[in-house]
């Protein structure tokens, strides 16, 4: 019903985008004092029941970025398209009850 009116949905994503920000753990660096390096781009993934990092190079990260953003996007679209799906079923289930409770009293 609804759900036929949804986009394409983008290439799946398969992970999280994240940017980080690290320490090298040495002494006298300025990450000691809490200027931290980075940021650096990853994937995190679920491989194997473990979670797996990639990182995203430099020349890539505009275009994963988007497609994150893409993914997230549909994903968001895709639950509301859901659950207005299931509220339109639930008063359609309720019209035809008053309708019938309404025919079954006219008899």
């Amino acid at each position: 019903m609804l759900l036929q009116h949804l986009s394409e949905p983008p290439a799946r994503f398969d992970g999280s985008f994240v940017e980080r920000r690290k320490t090298c753990g040495q002494l006298r660096c300025r990450c000691a004092r809490g200027e931290l390096h980075g940021p650096y781009a990853a994937v995190l993934r679920c491989v194997g029941g473990e979670r797996v990092s990639e990182p995203v190079d430099r020349s890539e990260l505009a275009a994963v970025r988007e497609w994150a953003k893409a993914d997230r996007l549909w994903r968001r679209q895709w639950r509301e398209l859901q659950e207005s799906e299931r509220e339109v079923r639930r008063l359609l289930r309720e019209l035809r009850r008053v309708a019938g409770a309404e025919g079954d009293a006219g008899r």
